[in-house]
C-alpha cells in the first residue's frame, strides 16, 4: 500500500505499508473472497490532498495469479 500526496506534477509517495502509521488488515470472507481495511494515522501528516493506493494479487478460478490495483478517491487533510 502507498499513501500519495497530490503535487503540481502528479502524486508523491509519502507513506508505505511498512511505515508505523499505516496498517493493512486482511480478513478472509465467504466463497473465496476477502476484505482489506487500510488505516493511516494522519496525526503528523501535512495538510494537502491525498489518495491511498493498493497493489495486490488474486487467484482466478483456474488457479492463475493476476495482479490488480486500486485507489481511493482524493481526500483533503486540513
Amino acid at each position: 500500500l502507498t499513501v500519495v500526496r497530490e503535487t503540481l506534477g502528479g502524486y508523491q509517495i509519502v507513506r508505505r505499508d511498512w511505515d508505523p502509521d499505516t496498517s493493512f488488515i486482511w480478513k478472509p470472507g465467504d466463497h473465496n473472497t476477502s476484505t482489506v481495511t487500510i488505516v493511516w494515522n494522519t496525526a503528523h501528516a501535512a495538510a494537502g490532498r491525498y489518495r491511498i493506493r493498493y497493489h495486490g494479487d488474486y487467484k482466478t478460478k483456474d488457479g492463475q495469479v493476476k495482479a490488480f490495483q486500486g485507489a481511493s478517491h482524493t481526500f483533503a487533510l486540513k
